[in-house]
């Protein structure tokens, strides 16, 4: 909590690999006055296949690009609150 309000931050996801949107989205984000967090994730099949099947990234791709996106993202998380 900051001043009695939770705190708020912003995660780009589903970023689409080797195009410019993510970029542009971060800085259209940036008029607002929220944090951006610098990780976020990509948009992969395996996040499909494990929402299907009720797995994670983590159970299905340990070591996967999806896995150290999940990862990434979680600790900056715990750094965040």
């Amino acid at each position: 909590m900051t001043n009695g309000q939770p705190k708020t931050a912003l995660v780009i996801s589903r970023q689409i690999t080797n195009t410019n949107l993510g970029k542009e989205v971060r800085e259209a984000l940036s008029s607002y006055e929220l944090p951006v967090f610098k990780n976020g994730t990509f948009q992969r099949v395996i996040y499909a296949k494990t929402a299907a099947t009720g797995n994670t990234v983590l159970d299905v791709g340990p070591n996967s690009d999806a896995a150290t996106e999940i990862k990434e993202l979680a600790q900056e998380l715990k750094e965040f609150i």
